[in-house]
């Protein structure tokens, strides 16, 4: 697993106009497009994705150029076959005036009440070879984690708790950033079986913060189901680091913050209820 700052020299990322020319961490702070330009060396066979505000809007092998018309955010993320995670992850060359990502577009989880989840509810589990600590400040949880040596047997670290009780859930919604690219399972737990049913939707988190939605509709079953939840009274929240998405020895540094639950949104009055 490898940022950019470990590897010196081996990605070229610029953007540019007449206004000059920035490379990763740079702005181009004018309404003018922009080329992007994005490399690394011939041969890699390594694929490139530009994302914009995190969402990809161009990609190539081991090198691409495009034409940004849009405001925003743009960064690069080079990912080697056959691994799970990225090689390298840029920091982000920022075109326009546009300070901000466009906003969601609204919906009717836009209407749904968003209930913030006590900082203090989060608790350790992990395997025994693993090891983890926890920390509350404010609004936010930091996990410090090492996963266990050795060969891949399930090694792994979770953040848990059980906050939502009889209440209906649509989604799960925080913001996350870390030391080094990861990725994190976002997991329920919900009754049923000996040790409940748990679903799960990997998703990704670097150095730059970035807010997540994982609408229960999108998880993925650990254990064969037929039926999928997409609103569900959940059991417990888990916020895993686990061998299926790092390797066993992996320690690392994961800060999350406004960490909620949404639920959906009444129906009008007088509308029948499902």
């Amino acid at each position: 697993m490898r940022a950019f700052i470990d590897a010196p020299g081996a990605l070229q990322f610029s953007a540019s106009n007449t206004a000059g020319r920035v490379e990763y961490g740079g702005t181009l702070a004018t309404a003018e497009p922009a080329t992007i330009h994005a490399a690394v060396p011939a041969g890699s066979k390594a694929r490139l994705l530009l994302l914009r505000a995190g969402a990809e809007v161009a990609q190539g092998i081991d090198e691409l150029d495009y034409r940004a018309d849009e405001p925003g955010p743009y960064r690069v993320e080079a990912r080697l076959p056959d691994r799970q995670v990225p090689w390298i992850v840029s920091n982000a060359i920022r075109v326009g005036d546009d300070p901000h990502p466009p906003p969601a577009s609204a919906g009717p989880a836009s209407t749904a009440a968003l209930t913030t989840i006590d900082p203090a509810c989060w608790t350790i589990e992990r395997d025994r070879s693993s090891t983890a600590t926890v920390a509350h400040d404010g609004p936010q949880v930091r996990l410090k984690y090492q996963l266990g040596p050795g060969n891949p047997v399930g090694q792994y670290v979770a953040l848990a708790c059980g906050a939502s009780g009889d209440t209906p859930v649509e989604a799960i919604e925080f913001s996350a950033v870390s030391a080094q690219p990861v990725r994190v399972s976002v997991q329920i737990r919900l009754p049923g079986g000996v040790n409940g049913q748990r679903w799960r939707r990997s998703v990704y988190v670097d150095q730059t913060e970035r807010s997540i939605r994982v609408p229960l509709a999108t998880l993925e079953p650990v254990e064969p189901r037929t039926l999928k939840p997409t609103i569900a009274r959940v059991q417990s929240f888990l916020l895993v680091i686990d061998t299926l998405n790092a390797r066993p020895g992996t320690s690392g540094d994961v800060t999350f913050r406004y960490v909620a639950f949404r639920t959906p949104p009444e129906p009008p009055r007088g509308s029948p209820k499902s």
